[in-house]
């Protein structure tokens, strides 16, 4: 038996060595990849259980062929022009395209027990995930994976790895149409969430369409409503089940309503007022370091393949795409101008943030009116202000984030579906994937690493299922590009100073002048600190406190695991230290700053509830104290060199 088991993994190396050989290209950062790959394949063979039995599964096999035919079209495209390849060849004047393409095939056919291992491994997460095939339900929904097929077809380019990426986003989708139930059954069990889900869907093939605005784009768009619509309505019903907030008395809804109404006047005075942003003349580095104009002009809150949505974001549209897709049709619909536009595509947004504070009051405990007054307290703070006007992405991010955290500290619940929507709305909230798993990692290796391993193919099965094989396959450039963002130019010092201010910035407003930026705009930007903030200082103590008084409750523990987290990207990693532009963070992080301050206050006063209702007044005096003329002071620079 023993013998029998290194017999196959030493043939289940010599297959991944050819199938990883497929996408060699000459370059160190992806040989160093293809290696790590290796080993992780390597450490899963040894780590792995045996198995009695794994029967054939022909799914996995139709999709390990299309694996075999896209690696074997990306090695002969990659070599078969290649200068280095061709010095060697002229040596000994063989024809490099024929022997790229033999190599090619060799490669895939060596490669192909691999590949099938790996789809084998993806058939068994879709059985966990969606459950076992269905008897007659691949019939039912045999339209699915033509639709999705002309759902990818409308942001087709030139992009080789996103058109490689389709057939494997398809046959993904016909897998997946055979664990559902008969889709058409769907809109008589929802009526009302059914016209949202189809108005949204429209929204969003209306701006694939104009991509390709020709009579293929059309029939294109026509065609991608089908999976669009039924994907829109799988997910907001499991969205609904995991954010129920039916039990909510009718006078904390109506205020959470006066919040976003008032959040949303505000920003409709801004944007009528200011192009800053949502559409200047400045791409970017307008305000602070946002990208908004980008964003909202090439609209990335809904198109898979914008260049803003890259390694760091690489499933944003697929997650933002259900809450804003009804503000583009309404847009469309309009003739919008283009504040109008931008916000009716902030107002969702404007929304998940007020969601967002009333997660957090959940999360600490809080009685309804209680909770009412930690949210407006909330959208006192200084990251909520800002987001509530600039575009950015990071709201999608933190709302995923914390409908993850309430789950897994509320209801003890580990969640895949908001957790996949963090990590594909921003990667680095993958860091908490370890917490999906019941496992010991010291105790029980093993179990736990086979349970990261799993975690971690679901997240790359969801990216291969919505085409993003471009982000797989492109991860080594990614890492270049990116890497120029990082402080590596600053000293540890600076970037101490950067991240004290940054800590004090999740409260109140940092100090911050206009200056003219790289492009040659005039733009509102951080000043650079000279010394420590003493205001980021007192906060990272005070944080510390609320975390020491409440170290056994399960949000606390997240929280200060989260702050430790922006410490390692922030500081360790310099991310974002060499622009100064450490704010653009405030709104992703600075939700651990807030729970542990609130843990504090609620520490201090458990014996005097009275002094409660003072301290709140106090705090909310503060804020509105810094808060508000800081923002008067932005909004003042904005309409003078930005109006409308």
């Amino acid at each position: 038996m023993a013998q029998k088991r290194f017999r196959d993994t030493l043939l289940l190396l010599a297959s991944t060595l050819a199938a990883l050989c497929l996408f060699l290209s000459p370059s160190t950062k992806v040989l160093l990849l293809l290696c790590a790959i290796f080993c992780a394949v390597l450490l899963s063979a040894l780590v792995e259980k045996p198995s009695e039995s794994r029967p054939f599964r022909p799914a996995a096999a139709g999709l390990a062929v299309v694996f075999c035919w896209a690696g074997f079209v990306l090695f002969f495209t990659t070599w078969r022009s290649s200068p280095l390849l061709a010095g060697v060849l002229s040596r000994f004047g063989l024809n490099q395209s024929l022997l790229v393409g033999v190599l090619g095939v060799l490669g895939s056919l060596v490669g192909f027990p691999a590949f099938y291992r790996l789809a084998r491994r993806m058939d068994l997460l879709l059985d966990a995930m969606l459950g076992i095939p269905v008897p007659g339900a691949g019939k039912a929904n045999a339209f699915l994976p033509l639709s999705a097929a002309a759902l990818f077809f409308l942001e087709h380019d030139q992009n080789l790895l996103y058109f490689l990426g389709i057939p494997i986003a398809v046959v993904l989708c016909a897998m997946a149409s055979t664990r559902l139930e008969p889709l058409l059954t769907l809109p008589k069990k929802y009526p009302k969430l059914s016209v949202f889900c189809g108005l949204t869907a429209a929204g969003i093939c209306w701006a694939g369409y104009a991509l390709n605005s020709g009579l293929p784009g059309l029939v294109a768009a026509v065609l991608s409503f089908p999976f669009t619509f039924f994907c829109l309505l799988l997910f907001f019903r499991a969205l609904s089940g995991l954010l129920d907030l039916s039990d909510l008395p009718r006078w904390e809804r109506m205020g959470y309503a006066a919040l976003f109404l008032a959040l949303a006047v505000f920003s409709a005075a801004v944007f009528f007022s200011s192009n800053a942003f949502h559409c200047s003349e400045a791409p970017y580095d307008v305000i602070y370091t946002s990208d908004s104009t980008i964003l909202v002009k090439g609209n990335a809150y809904l198109l898979l393949l914008h260049f803003q949505n890259d390694l760091r974001q690489p499933l944003y549209a697929v997650f933002a795409a259900p809450f804003l897709g009804l503000s583009f049709l309404l847009s469309k619909l309009l003739g919008a101008s283009a504040p109008l536009h931008a916000l009716l595509m902030n107002l969702p947004q404007v929304a998940l943030l007020v969601l967002c504070a009333h997660l957090l009051g959940r999360m600490l405990g809080l009685s309804p009116r209680w909770r009412l007054a930690f949210v407006a307290l909330a959208c006192c703070t200084w990251p909520l202000l800002l987001f509530s006007v600039m575009m950015e992405q990071y709201i999608m991010a933190v709302f995923y984030l914390l409908c993850f955290a309430f789950q897994f500290c509320c209801r003890d619940r580990r969640d895949r579906l908001t957790l996949m929507g963090a990590g594909g709305t921003l990667l680095t909230s993958l860091i908490l994937l370890p917490v999906m798993s019941l496992r010991n990692p010291l105790r029980d290796f093993r179990d736990w690493y086979g349970d990261m391993l799993n975690r971690g193919l679901e997240f790359i099965l969801a990216l291969l299922a919505f085409c993003r094989l471009d982000i797989i396959l492109g991860v080594a450039t990614s890492l270049i590009v990116l890497g120029e963002f990082s402080g590596a130019g600053l000293n540890a010092l600076d970037k101490l100073r950067q991240f004290s201010v940054f800590l004090g910035s999740c409260i109140l407003a940092p100090q911050s002048e206009a200056v003219v930026n790289s492009s040659g705009f005039l733009s509102w930007q951080l000043v650079s600190p000279a010394a420590f903030a003493p205001l980021g200082i007192c906060v990272a103590v005070l944080c510390l406190l609320g975390f020491w008084f409440s170290r056994k409750d399960r949000a606390a523990q997240m929280a200060a695991f989260w702050l430790a987290f922006s410490f390692v990207v922030l500081v360790g990693m310099g991310w974002g230290t060499m622009e100064n532009g450490l704010i653009l963070y405030s709104l992703y992080f600075g939700w651990a700053v807030l729970l542990l301050l609130f843990r504090l206050a609620q520490a201090l006063t458990a014996g005097l509830p009275r002094l409660r209702p003072v301290l709140y007044a106090l705090c909310l005096a503060v804020l509105a104290w810094q808060n508000l003329p800081a923002m008067a002071r932005l909004l003042s620079f904005a309409i003078q060199n930005y109006p409308a």
